[in-house]
């Protein structure tokens, strides 16, 4: 997403669309390596059905952990995987639309909006070559995907300056995976660690083009255990500002292990827009 930070997953915990592999392989007769963004998928996987409920704030105590949104917005598109255009700082990275759950690659220049590009349109493997266009820091850039089909992770983003002014720089999906999770919050919940999201929503086209940003935002919570991933989505909006708290019990957007157990958490937003966490494990809750 989207239901990445967003967002796999970020692969591994998330993967470039399935229906990518799908299409290629009709075009190609065999099937395109499936590219993983572990720590990027949360962002991508709309949400399991799970018994949310709206609890009263009284039945959970105190939050486990209070956090000010605002200056999280889009933090999944700060992460280390950089370019330089000139003289601006270009952080790359991956998401999902919302409406299509395609898999884009974001170039976010420092200062500027991000950009995005579908992924579709960037494999180059076997006999497919896609490279796809944009511009940065008044430069102009081409970018693709090298599949590796031996080791998927190993696959590489690569992008180029089409002046050739500069050295050219690429990433391997491993490496955009693991700035991708480090690019979160860090919260404590339960002796776990979690990175939180929190990230714009945006559709595609009919095109496979970015069709701009919906005016909705995703929270997204993603742990990280022995490289393993799991992650929960939820829409800001269905979190209640003030006046109560949205018990979850539910399953994972997306977990790397079989049998991931359900996430025991409340959720409720401030009017100063910080996001209260609480842990529901540790308090009984009374179901309306």
């Amino acid at each position: 997403m989207r239901r990445v930070l967003g967002g796999r997953a970020l692969l591994a915990a998330a993967l470039l669309a399935p229906a990518l592999a799908r299409a290629a392989g009709e075009e190609l007769g065999g099937p395109l390596p499936v590219f993983a963004f572990a720590a990027l998928r949360p962002l991508a996987a709309p949400p399991p059905p799970g018994s949310a409920f709206i609890a009263p704030e009284s039945s959970l105590g105190a939050p486990a952990a209070v956090v000010a949104l605002p200056p999280l917005l889009d933090n999944v598109s700060r992460t280390r995987a950089t370019f330089r255009a000139g003289s601006v700082v270009v952080h790359v990275y991956g998401e999902k639309s919302r409406n299509k759950g395609d898999w884009f690659i974001g170039f976010a220049a420092e200062g500027a909006e991000p950009q995005f590009r579908n992924g579709h349109k960037m494999i180059h493997w076997t006999v497919l070559h896609r490279t796809v266009r944009f511009t940065a820091g008044g430069k102009s850039f081409s970018a693709y995907i090298q599949g590796d089909l031996s080791n998927r992770m190993q696959s590489r983003i690569v992008v180029s300056a089409d002046d050739r002014s500069q050295p050219q720089s690429s990433w391997s999906v491993q490496e955009i995976t693991d700035d991708g999770y480090e690019s979160g919050a860090p919260v404590r919940l339960g002796g776990r660690e979690f990175r939180l999201f929190y990230a714009r929503d945006f559709d595609q086209d009919d095109d496979g083009a970015f069709a701009g940003y919906t005016g909705g935002r995703s929270i997204v919570l993603v742990a990280r255990e022995q490289g393993r991933f799991t992650a929960f989505h939820w829409y800001e909006s269905d979190v209640p500002r003030d006046g109560g708290v949205l018990a979850v019990s539910e399953k994972p957007a997306f977990a790397d292990q079989q049998g991931a157990g359900p996430l025991l958490l409340g959720l409720r937003r401030t009017a100063d827009d910080r996001l209260e966490i609480y842990d529901r494990s540790a308090a009984p809750v009374a179901r309306k």
